[in-house]
C-alpha cells in the first residue's frame, strides 16, 4: 500500500522539507521539483532514519537545485 508522509531534515542550518513517498521500488529515488519542492520514494522496508541520511547527503545537490529554479521563476 503507497503511503505518503512530510518530513524534514536541518542540514548546516537549512531546514529541507521532502515528501516521502512509501512504495514497492528497488531503490531510494530523488526528485526536486520546478517548484522547488523535494519528493522521495522509498520501499516500506527502508527505515526513516536511513531515508533522512540520503536527504543529507544529498543536501548540497538538492540545495543547489532548489536555489537554481528559485532563480528561474
Amino acid at each position: 500500500m503507497d503511503t505518503e508522509v512530510k518530513r524534514s531534515v536541518i542540514v548546516e542550518d537549512r531546514e529541507i522539507y521532502y515528501q516521502l513517498e512509501r512504495k514497492n521500488v528497488k531503490n531510494l529515488n530523488l526528485r526536486v521539483r520546478k517548484d522547488g519542492s523535494v519528493f522521495v520514494s522509498a520501499n516500506n522496508r527502508i527505515p526513516l532514519e536511513e531515508i533522512d541520511k540520503f536527504i543529507c547527503s544529498k543536501a548540497a545537490y538538492i540545495i543547489k537545485a532548489m536555489d537554481h529554479f528559485s532563480e528561474i521563476q
